[in-house]
């Protein structure tokens, strides 16, 4: 049995693995406004309005940047996190 080490902060575990989370999070999002009928329901329509999940959607995608160029200035070898900059893409 193989017993997993601690995630040790400044490693860009974190940071990579929030930036995937969100970039999966921003492609969902941009999916839901390319098909809101097969996607949200009508009562999430008649509460939030397009702006305010444009501006949520735009931060989503700015913040899962911000992580992922923080996870490649400090670790240039973690190929798996570029995941998170494809999907925010």
């Amino acid at each position: 049995m193989e017993i997993k080490e601690n995630v040790k902060i400044g490693k860009g575990v974190i940071s990579g693995n929030t930036s995937i989370f969100l970039g999966i999070l921003s492609f969902l999002g941009v999916l839901c406004f390319k098909y809101p009928e097969w996607l949200t329901t009508p009562e999430f329509r008649n509460v939030y309005t397009g702006e305010s999940m444009k501006i949520l959607l735009t931060a989503v995608i700015i913040a899962s940047l911000f992580l992922q160029y923080g996870v490649f200035l400090k670790v240039r070898k973690r190929k798996e996190h570029f995941m998170g900059l494809l999907f925010a893409f």
